[in-house]
C-alpha cells in the first residue's frame, strides 16, 4: 500500500525569501549535462534545454510549422508531454559547441510496438553524407538498439541490445557512453555485453553535411532513416556516466516531482504557498534532494535543497509558505522543483507565479 505524508518546512521560509526574492546571483546545478530536452511544452514549435547550456531547438525543419513537425503526445514518459515521430518527422538543435565532448553520454526514453525498422537514428550529432553521424543513438543492422562513435572515416559500435527486449510497446531508457576508449550501451539500466574497445579511435565533429544534433531522425532527409515511435528526455552530458548513475536515471525516475504555486498572483506584500510532492514507486526506500529555484524577471535567481528519505511505495508532499516582500520586482516568476538522486538530476516540474506592484 503506498504510503502518504505532508511536511511543513516552515523554519525554511525566511531562508526561502532570502533566496528566491532578495539574493542575486545565477543557478548552477551539478551534472545536468551540456543538453536537456524534456519535451514537456506540449505544443508548439519549440524545444527548450533545461541543462542550462543554451542548447534549445525546435521541430521540424524550420522554425515555423512544416510537414516535418512530429507530434506532440500527451502525456509523456516522465511529464505532461512526449513527442511522437513518423515517416520524416525530426526535431532538431543548431550547431552546438557544447555538444561535441571527448567523452560523451546520451539518453533517451523511447516506445514502439515494434521495431522501427534497421538504422532508424533515434539521437544523431552532426552528419557526413548517409554515412554516419559524429555520435548515435539508433536502431542498428538488426533494427534493435545500440550506441556508436564515427571518426570520419570509421565506426565504432556498442554491443546491440535485441529489438524484441526494446520495441514492445513499454517505454525503455537508453544510454550510450564513451570514455575515451570503450563504447558502451545499457538498456533499462543494464549493460549490453561489456563493451567494444575504441582501439584509439575518437570522435570527429565538423562533419561534412550537418554538424547539427537530430532527434528522431537522420540529416539529411534524403537518407531515408526516420525513427517510428514516441520520444522522452533526452539528454547529453560530456562525460561518460557511471554504470551506478545510469541505474538510478533508468530505474529511480519513477521519484515524480510536482509542485504548484497559491495564488498564481499575488501583490508585493502578500504571500503565496509553493507546494510540491515527490513519489517513490519503488519497494526500497531511496534518498533524494529536492530542490526549489526561481528565475525572476530581474534577473536575480536562487534555490533551496530539503534532503529526504523517501519510503518505499510512498508518496510525501512539501509546503513552503512564503512572503513577497514589497520591494520584490514584479512580473512572471518560474518556479521550478528537481528531484536529484546521488548529484543527477533525475525529474523536474515547473510552476508561474506573477507578481504585482
Amino acid at each position: 500500500m503506498r504510503q502518504s505524508s505532508s511536511i511543513s518546512t516552515n523554519t525554511r521560509v525566511a531562508a526561502l525569501c532570502g533566496l528566491l526574492f532578495i539574493t542575486a546571483g545565477s543557478l548552477s546545478a551539478q551534472n545536468q549535462g551540456v543538453g536537456w530536452w524534456r519535451f514537456d511544452e506540449t505544443a508548439g514549435q519549440a524545444i527548450a534545454d533545461s541543462s542550462g547550456a543554451g542548447n534549445n531547438g525546435f521541430l521540424g525543419s524550420t522554425t515555423a510549422a512544416d510537414p516535418a513537425d512530429p507530434a506532440w503526445l500527451l502525456p509523456g514518459r516522465l511529464g505532461p508531454s512526449a513527442l511522437g515521430f513518423f515517416q520524416q518527422t525530426l526535431t532538431q538543435v543548431p550547431l552546438g559547441n557544447t555538444l561535441q565532448p571527448a567523452a560523451v553520454s546520451v539518453q533517451a526514453w523511447v516506445q514502439a510496438p515494434d521495431s522501427p525498422g534497421t538504422f532508424r537514428y533515434i539521437v544523431g550529432k552532426g552528419a557526413s553524407g548517409c554515412l554516419a553521424a559524429s555520435y548515435a543513438l539508433y536502431t542498428g543492422p538488426d533494427g534493435g538498439a545500440a550506441f556508436y562513435i564515427f571518426n570520419g572515416s570509421n565506426f565504432v559500435v556498442s554491443p546491440l541490445a535485441p529489438a524484441s527486449s526494446v520495441w514492445n510497446g513499454a517505454w525503455h531508457h537508453l544510454m550510450g557512453t564513451f570514455d575515451g576508449s570503450t563504447v558502451h550501451f545499457f538498456l533499462d539500466g543494464a549493460e549490453v555485453g561489456s563493451g567494444t574497445s575504441s582501439a584509439g579511435t575518437q570522435i570527429a565533429y565538423n562533419l561534412p553535411t550537418s554538424n547539427d544534433l537530430f532527434i528522431g531522425n537522420y540529416a539529411p532527409a534524403g537518407c531515408a532513416l526516420p525513427f517510428t515511435g514516441n520520444i522522452d528526455e533526452v539528454r547529453i552530458w560530456n562525460q561518460a556516466l557511471s554504470p551506478a548513475v545510469i541505474s538510478t536515471l533508468a530505474t529511480k525516475s519513477c521519484n515524480f516531482v510536482s509542485v504548484g504555486v497559491t495564488p498564481k498572483t499575488v501583490a508585493q506584500g502578500g504571500f503565496v504557498t509553493i507546494s510540491g510532492r515527490v513519489q517513490n514507486c519503488l519497494a526500497s526506500s531511496q534518498a533524494i534532494v529536492v530542490e526549489f529555484d526561481t528565475m525572476t524577471p530581474c534577473t536575480k535567481s536562487g534555490k533551496i535543497s530539503i534532503p529526504l528519505t523517501l519510503p518505499a511505495n510512498s508518496s510525501v508532499g512539501l509546503s513552503l509558505p512564503l512572503f513577497i516582500p514589497s520591494r520584490t520586482c514584479t512580473g512572471s516568476y518560474s518556479v521550478r522543483a528537481t528531484t536529484s538522486i546521488g548529484g543527477f538530476p533525475v525529474t523536474m516540474s515547473s510552476a508561474t507565479l506573477n507578481v504585482t506592484p
